[in-house]
Parts: C-alpha cells; structure tokens; sequence
C-alpha cells in the first residue's frame, strides 16, 4: 500500500468516526480531506483483497487446529459459533496464563467466524 493509499485509508476512517457525530474532516481547515481519486480505487483494492482468499487452505488449517482445542475451549468455540450462526449478540472473555494457548484459540475463533461469514 503506497504513503497516498494509506493516508486516505486512514482520512476515510477519520471522516467514519467524525460523522457519526455529525461533524466531518471539512470543519477543520487544517485537516487533509481524502484524495477523491483514490478513494474509489482503494474501495475497488479492498473489496477485491477481501474475496481474494484460498476456501480450499483456510479450510484444512480450520479442520486441523479444531483438534487442537481441548474440552473446555470446544464449549466456548461451540458457543460462539452458534452465536455467529444464528445472529445472536454474544460476548466472550478469553483468559489464562501465558503459554496457554490464548492467542492460537482467539485466531482460530476468528478464522472460523470469517469463513461462516462469508458462507453465511
């Protein structure tokens, strides 16, 4: 991603955040406005980059590490999942010591979530 790319990436987000509160990057004359020019490429690149994934990879990764999540972690995933599965609001409050496995389980809900998504 080139400086210009990145830098109406981040004045899209800015603009986002600000009219959600009813104000925008126009009220402040200091404050860069996104580059129009780019803004309808970069939407075209990410929405591109977005169905660019491998269904076929992330689908043996998905199939290998669910054998890696012990009893207590397949409740919780099967929780989720089913709260992802049938639009329902749900929050999940993932602890332990480090070494545990944390980040490797919050990956892989991820991952799972995305592809439901997506499937969905």
């Amino acid at each position: 991603m080139s400086q210009d790319e990145l830098q109406t990436f981040c004045l899209l987000e800015i603009e986002k955040l600000l009219q959600s509160n009813g104000k925008s990057l126009r009220n402040y004359a200091s404050m860069p406005v996104p580059n129009n020019s780019l803004v309808s490429q970069f939407s075209n690149l990410m929405l591109l980059r977005e169905l660019q994934y491998d269904t076929v990879s992330l689908s043996r990764e998905h199939d290998a590490n669910i054998l890696k999540l012990n009893e207590e972690q397949k409740v919780v995933y099967d929780k989720i999942i089913d709260c992802v599965s049938n639009k329902r609001d749900g929050f999940f409050f993932v602890y332990g010591f480090g070494g545990t496995g944390k980040t490797f389980y919050t990956e892989f809900c991820q991952l799972d979530c995305d592809m439901r998504k997506r499937l969905l």
